[in-house]
């Protein structure tokens, strides 16, 4: 977790540099490649594998490196990173869905706090008044939204 925040933080940074038709074309392959993934995992449904061992001596390095990864395509294409992460447990790790979507959570909320926080330090935002009045509503009504979840899922 610690490095995806700091993958983020520089990963913000990163995207003043790269011209904006270029991050489409980024997105744009990140998303199909994720795609192609989930979707091979769909066909052989049922399989349980993954690259690392549960013992493996690998699976810390390999985490942090996956840390650095999420964190800085987060902050680049200013998602929470769930897109990458969750397949990056599945495969990587292998998590159930239900576990890496969950641990994914947890994952992405410092790395999009840490995004937010360098983009709006960089001047990355357009409107100030879109984070006040679309923003800040949404937060409230998915907080309410994943406290009535949490509690159907009960």
């Amino acid at each position: 977790m610690a490095r995806g925040i700091v993958a983020a933080w520089y990963g913000a940074s990163f995207l003043s540099r790269i011209p904006k038709k270029h991050i489409m074309g980024v997105i744009a392959v990140l998303l199909l490649a994720t795609a192609m993934l989930l979707t091979g995992e769909t066909v052989v449904s049922g399989a349980s594998w993954s690259l690392l061992a549960d013992g493996s001596q690998w699976r810390g390095p390999t985490a942090v490196v996956a840390g650095l990864f999420v964190g800085t395509i987060s902050s680049l294409l200013g998602v929470a990173g769930g897109e990458f992460i969750i397949p990056i447990l599945i495969f990587i790790f292998g998590a159930d869905i239900k576990t890496a979507g969950t641990a994914s959570v947890l994952i992405s909320l410092p790395v999009v706090l840490t995004g937010v926080t360098r983009h709006w330090l960089t001047g990355h935002y357009r409107s100030q008044t879109m984070l006040a009045y679309l923003a800040l509503p949404m937060c409230i009504g998915s907080l309410i939204g994943a406290a009535v979840g949490g509690y159907l899922a009960a």
